[in-house]
């Protein structure tokens, strides 16, 4: 089972080994996007191509999406040259079992912009 929502910058590609997400890197105005991704497990990710880890970061207040709560550690993400090249970048979320997660823009002022959010069951 999964419940996806996002912006159409952002794709939920499969869910066979773990949420895999997509970005598509022309839809982003900075030159080098990063983004900040959150689970209720802290399970972490899997960089598919695209991005790097680039540290982690805390988005402040009460989070818009179900289990989620208070404000959220983030592993940061950043778009790698060969990414922007491509415009295009993908990792997989580590989480299993039942979870949910929230993937943000992170702004060059440090502010977030929401851009998926969803639950997953993985049997």
């Amino acid at each position: 089972m999964a419940r996806w929502d996002a912006t159409p910058s952002v794709r939920l590609v499969s869910i066979t080994r773990g949420a895999e997400i997509e970005f598509d890197l022309s839809a982003f105005p900075e030159v080098g996007p990063v983004f900040a991704y959150a689970d209720d497990l802290g399970a972490g990710v899997e960089v598919l191509g695209g991005l790097e880890v680039a540290g982690r970061m805390t988005v402040e207040g009460q989070p818009p999406y179900m289990w989620l709560d208070g404000p959220r550690d983030c592993v940061l993400l950043r778009a790698t040259p060969e990414g922007l090249r491509n415009r295009h970048a993908a990792f997989l979320s580590l989480g299993g079992g039942e979870f949910c997660l929230e993937v943000y823009r992170v702004k060059p002022d440090k502010s977030v912009e929401l851009l998926g959010k969803g639950d997953f069951c993985f049997k």
